[in-house]
């Protein structure tokens, strides 16, 4: 994650916020349940998921 952010500020972009969050809006694996506001991992396997 850091190459990508650091390289876009090389760049020249202005990033202002950079938030994490436990849902995404699409299904990326075939594991991933939807939940409000999205697609998670599974409840037992949050935790282990960066």
């Amino acid at each position: 994650m850091s190459k990508i952010i650091n390289s876009l500020i090389t760049g020249g972009l202005q990033i202002l916020n950079v938030e994490e969050d436990r849902t995404i809006p699409w299904k990326s694996a075939p594991r991933m349940v939807e939940v409000e506001g999205g697609f998670a991992w599974p409840e037992a396997e949050r935790d282990l998921v960066p």
